[in-house]
């Protein structure tokens, strides 16, 4: 029964680093659709890492697609130079 225990929190824990496209994946970006987001895995939008049937998304890299997507967003709605910029 230790062993068990060792081998489910071992599993537990290497399986935190990942999530499911659908819901977890999906809630994260904000997708409502189960369809819309297999559909984004599919195209590459979403990275996945496939294991037999079940299409599994890094965490990891689905905070850097947030947060790259993030720095384009305000780059591209804040001036180029900090002297632009109006004090308030």
């Amino acid at each position: 029964m230790t062993a068990y225990l060792l081998h489910s929190k071992a599993t537990e824990t290497s399986m935190a680093k990942f999530i499911s496209v659908w819901p977890e994946a999906a809630e994260y970006l904000g997708i409502r659709s189960k369809s819309r987001a297999y559909a984004l895995a599919a195209a590459g939008y979403i990275p996945v890492v496939r294991l037999g049937r079940r299409r599994l998304v890094p965490l990891a890299a689905l905070e850097a697609l947030v947060d790259a997507a993030t720095e384009r967003a305000l780059a591209a709605t804040l001036p180029a130079s900090p002297s632009n910029w109006s004090e308030k």
